[in-house]
């Protein structure tokens, strides 16, 4: 009677589940709490006419400090229990599965930085190969250039083909930049 009591008084299993745990009805169990004096978990309002019509269509309201409590996968605990940390997850009351899925999560975790070591290897490889063919391409077009200035030019075109030149080498070397940037 003492673990029924302890059951019903300091935890929120439904009395349904504690009933039925003790093998007998709802009914008796509540027999048990009024004639033992147990602690109420609701409050009970007083009987009589007004007092039935003052509570027409409303919930039974639990008392201060008797709310449910829950812990790891909504199962109910003990209120002295309820600030003590607890596990939470698809595995939490499962101490087998959960050191599996432990050992399967740091096992994912490695595979995930040697992924990323990968990706960062390519990424680099893939710049360098980005940057060579910028060198590349401001090589072609600065030739195309070369190719199309004629010697026999008017000063001012000159001073512009110049202007352009160095904006075909200050390219080149930005590009030439790059691929030393990315040498190992």
């Amino acid at each position: 009677m003492a673990r029924v009591q302890a059951l019903y008084e300091d935890s929120a299993v439904p009395v349904r589940e504690i009933a039925r745990l003790c093998g007998v009805t709802e009914r008796t169990l509540y027999r048990y709490v009024e004639t033992g004096g147990w602690r109420r978990r609701y409050i009970v309002r007083p009987r009589g006419q007004a007092a039935a019509a003052s509570n027409r269509g409303r919930r039974w309201q639990r008392a201060s400090g008797l709310e449910p409590v829950t812990g790891a996968g909504g199962r109910f605990i003990a209120r002295a229990e309820a600030e003590r940390p607890a596990v939470h997850g698809l595995k939490a009351l499962d101490p087998g599965a959960r050191a599996r899925a432990a050992t399967s999560c740091a096992a994912a975790g490695s595979r995930a930085a040697k992924a990323w070591a990968r990706a960062d290897k390519r990424q680099v490889w893939e710049a360098r190969i980005a940057a060579i063919n910028a060198v590349s391409a401001a090589m072609a077009a600065y030739n195309r250039f070369r190719a199309t200035r004629g010697t026999d030019r008017s000063p001012v075109a000159r001073a512009r083909d110049n202007g352009t030149e160095d904006l075909y080498l200050a390219q080149i070397e930005a590009a030439l930049a790059c691929v030393r940037k990315l040498r190992l």
